[in-house]
């Protein structure tokens, strides 16, 4: 098992949370304690979210963390979709694989 794989995201957490964010109620981060940039994806390895997303968040809307739910669950997607391991993140956005 590489790095990326030993810091996959939590997927249990990050759906459970989703599924708050989805209920309309309050949002809660995901972040999942795993704080590691992924150079070729441009990801955090615990929550997939970009540095932006990262920065943003604390003052971001109700219905902007929404949205960044949203492009986190799509990211989630397109790794599932691809067949693609944790350690392979990079190829969700069609970049080069380390």
């Amino acid at each position: 098992m590489n790095d990326l794989q030993a810091s996959a995201p939590r997927p249990p957490k990050l759906k459970a949370a989703l599924r708050q964010a989805r209920s309309g109620g309050p949002v809660p981060s995901p972040c999942v304690g795993v704080c590691r940039m992924d150079a070729a994806s441009g990801y955090c390895l615990g929550c997939w979210r970009t540095l932006d997303e990262i920065a943003h968040w604390s003052a971001a809307s109700a219905d902007e963390q929404r949205a960044c739910w949203r492009r986190i669950e799509g990211r989630l997607e397109g790794r599932m979709d691809a067949g693609m391991d944790a350690g392979r993140v990079g190829q969700a956005q069609g970049r080069p694989l380390p």
